[in-house]
This record gives structure tokens, sequence and C-alpha cells, in this order.
């Protein structure tokens, strides 16, 4: 049997490249459209792309898609499947299907506080919700790249989310444009000049590429994992379409931070809404907003009174050893005949943080956090703590 032949053009992917771009890329290549490059030429396999029950090119491609696109061109089926939004769950989003379960946007948007406390943030109701994507994908690119030498640039996959506003590689606003089956760009405004962003924009959307890229992102004090990070700028984003009224003692610091980039509290957001709802015009003002948010608390315009906002600060100084100053003379009384118990010492330290919790609400939400990271997540993290006496700690005024 002899296997399925190969394209004679498949140019490889570029960083961050969405499928679909690839894909119309290919079918320039061969000077067909994408719907003819996928219809036709995948063997028996066939697929629709203007079918919307096949889940999408960027969304969740079928396995056998992958398959047969693997066998055509060469490339590795998962490294064709991370090309898609579903090959980055969990880390950008919990579950790709909407969920009903009003815990879903609680898990997300509420286990991290940077602007605000906990207690300033009000119970949302977002259901059916799901991270980031929108009611229809965006269509945008970066105008230099589009002037580039190649003028078949690959459109990347974060590109069609509300998640960033510039192109990492020129540090330009990325335009909108016109959804097409080839790789010809028609911007929406007719005409599209690079527009330089910000440093700040610049920098925070510098943070989701590397996210995206490496899954990891240097935050000042120290790294933190990608899904940390795109559950954090979600955090801010929430935080940031609060009402004065909600954020009260800290309503003042939003009013900063919106004062910054020239707009009203909440962007003009009169009414709130899952950010995921919202007019594109509207998300823009957001994420102008967080990035400008996050730039101030790292020059320290802004005090962030969140349990994570110390993120964005440097790490305390610690003096380094000169070399010259004696140490403390090691404990010599232990025997090598004593074995330490690791175990009791486990023990000891989990009674002794438990006593510090039932004391410190502080320290009860940090004991909450810890927990919820491991199996069962929040609910079981609840029923750990309530067992034990604990109930006094900001999460668990986040119960709807």
């Amino acid at each position: 049997m002899t296997s399925p032949a190969r394209w004679p053009l498949h140019p490889p992917p570029s960083a961050g490249e969405a499928l679909s771009s690839w894909l119309t890329r290919i079918a320039a290549a061969h000077r067909l459209r994408l719907d003819e490059l996928l219809a036709d030429n995948l063997g028996t396999y066939t697929f629709d792309v203007f079918d919307r029950t096949t889940g999408g090119l960027d969304i969740t491609p079928p396995r056998e898609l992958l398959v047969a696109l693997e066998q055509r061109t060469g490339r590795d089926r998962h490294e064709l499947w991370g090309m898609s939004i579903a090959g980055n769950v969990p880390w950008l989003l919990d579950d790709l299907e909407p969920s009903d379960d009003e815990e879903a946007f609680h898990t997300y948007v509420r286990q991290h506080h940077v602007l605000l406390t906990a207690r300033e943030r009000p119970a949302r109701l977002a259901s059916p919700w799901r991270a980031w994507l929108p009611r229809e994908p965006l269509r945008r690119a970066c105008p230099t790249c589009i002037a580039g030498p190649e003028r078949v640039p690959g459109l990347t996959l974060v590109s069609q989310l509300p998640l960033t506003l510039s192109c990492p590689r020129h540090g330009c606003y990325l335009e909108s444009a016109y959804g097409s089956l080839d790789t010809n760009i028609i911007w929406v405004d007719g005409h599209a000049e690079p527009r330089p962003a910000p440093p700040a924009v610049r920098a925070m959307d510098q943070r989701s590429a590397d996210a995206l890229r490496v899954g990891i992102v240097r935050l000042p004090r120290r790294d933190v994992h990608a899904g940390i990070w795109f559950r954090m700028l979600r955090t801010i984003i929430d935080e940031l379409s609060t009402s004065a009224t909600h954020a009260r003692t800290h309503a003042h610091t939003l009013r900063e931070v919106w004062a910054s980039i020239e707009q009203p509290i909440r962007g003009g957001l009169s009414v709130w809404r899952s950010f995921e709802l919202l007019d594109w015009s509207i998300q823009q003002r957001l994420l102008e907003a967080a990035a400008a948010a996050i730039a101030m608390i790292e020059d320290g315009t802004i005090r962030a009174p969140g349990t994570d906002g110390a993120l964005f600060l440097p790490a305390p100084h610690r003096p380094a050893d000169d070399g010259r100053t004696p140490r403390p003379i090691a404990d010599s009384t232990r025997t090598q005949a004593e074995p330490i118990d690791y175990w009791k010492a486990v023990v000891d330290s989990f009674n002794e943080v438990v006593s510090l919790a039932l004391a410190d609400p502080a320290q009860a939400e940090l004991l909450y956090r810890f927990v919820s990271s491991g199996p069962g997540g929040p609910n079981n993290a609840r029923r750990i703590l309530a067992d034990i006496g604990i109930t006094e700690y900001a999460s668990s005024q986040n119960i709807p």
C-alpha cells in the first residue's frame, strides 16, 4: 500500500499562526481557495469550511482533518492541534463549550485579585460562559507585516481573540480586516497605516505572546505559568468593569487608570456584561485600560491591594553574602543515626498553617487557594476548610 501523496507545496507555519491562515497560504501556493483545497485534495476525506457544525478550523478541528493534513504536509498532527483554540486548553481557557455552571465564571475570573480586594468585587452571573472567545471571531492583521516582502504573512491565532491589541513583532496596532478564503487583506477602514501602540500595550501583549509560545510569563516578582497569566489578565479586566459603588475605598484607583487613557470609568459601560459578549470597541478600551493598570502598578503610580498585586512589584532586596561574615555553625548534635521524620515535619507545618488561618482571614485565603489548586477545585477546598472550622476568608464572600 502506498502512502498518501504529499502536496507539492506546503510552506511551514509561522510562530503563533492560526491553522486557517496556514492552510489559506498553502491553498494560495497551489492557486486554490481554501474551500477548494480542503474539499477536493484530502483524499476520501473532505472538510467543508462553510459548515458551522464541523467545529471550525481554528476552534476545534476534527481529528480526521489533522490526520489528513499530517499525511499531506508532513507536519505532526499534535503541532497542528496546537494551532487551534482547542490545542490551548486548559491554559487559555478551561473548556471549549460554554458552561451553564455559575462556578465556571467564578473559578476562572475570581481566583485572583489585583486592583481590588475580594470584598470589593460584586458577585457576577455569567451563564452560559467561556473565557476569551467572542461571539464572532475577530479578523485582524498587522499593517507592517502585510507590507512586508512576503506579502502573505500568517495571521496569528491570538489575533482572532479579544486578548491582544498589537503585533508583538512590530509593536503596532492590529487592524480589522474582512474575512476571506484567500491571502488578500481587505481592511475594514479601506486602508490601514501602521499605528504604534503605547509601551504599556506592547508590554502586556508581549507577555500574552510569551504565554502561548513558551507557557511562561516573566513578571517583576517571579515567573508565572501561562494559565495564571491569562486568568489574572481576565481578572484585571473584570475589576476594571466594576462600578465605583462596588469598588468603594479603591474606586479612586479605577478612576486613575481610566483617566490615564482618557476614558470614563468602566470605559463607558453602563450595564455590566461579560467581556466576551461586549462589542469590540468596548473590549479594546478594557484591554487598553488593563495595559495601563499593569504599567501603573509596576511604576508605583497606583497601589494594587489585591492578593496578587505584588506580582507586578519588584522582588524585595535580599543582601548577598559578602563571603567574609562568618556563617552560623551548623547543628552537629544530630547524628546520622537520627533520621529526619519528614512526615512529622509536614504534619507540624500543616497544623501551624491551620492555626494561622483560623486566626487570620488573609492566611485563610492563602490556604484556600493552595487547597483549591488540587483535586476537586474550589468547591472541595471550601468543604475542607469548613470541616476544620475555617469560614472567614475573602473567597468565602464570593459564593453566589
